[in-house]
């Protein structure tokens, strides 16, 4: 297929979230994201959690439909962005994912070729009655 040299302005904005709870086992994998028919880009990935007792570590992990790629874990702190003194987790963080690409307003964005998914996985059971929460502002073109 030739290149295009059109100039690629954003169609859609998407909201994508997935919730882990005590019923789901460790290592379960979620799809958060499925990149539109013209590539995507995932501008923010906002993770909250309700734990009082443990902090959480997830997973993001990219599916180009063949492999599951893992991209690195994300530190989830006891009650981050549930308590209000405590803020949710910023995935992209530059000091998390160094190796992504930034966009014109400094912050990490992960673009993903279309049909691709992005995933996540919850490395240990979350506490009965809590809840892990993983949000994500995608925009596709």
């Amino acid at each position: 297929m030739a290149k295009s040299t059109d100039l690629a302005f954003t169609q859609n904005c998407n909201f994508g979230g997935v919730t882990y709870a005590n019923a789901d086992a460790a290592a379960t994998i979620k799809t958060l994201v499925t990149a539109g028919a013209n590539d995507s880009v995932v501008k923010a990935i906002n993770i909250r959690s309700d734990e009082t007792a443990n902090a959480r570590v997830i997973d993001l992990i990219y599916y180009d439909g063949t492999t599951n790629y893992y991209l690195g874990a994300v530190n989830v702190p006891v009650n981050s962005g549930f308590s209000g003194s405590v803020a949710s987790v910023d995935a992209l963080s530059s000091t998390l994912f160094p190796g992504l690409p930034i966009d014109s307003s400094g912050k990490r964005i992960l673009p993903m070729k279309a049909g691709h998914l992005l995933k996540v996985s919850n490395q240990s059971q979350i506490a009965s009655g809590k809840t892990v929460t993983i949000t994500a502002l995608v925009e596709d073109y």
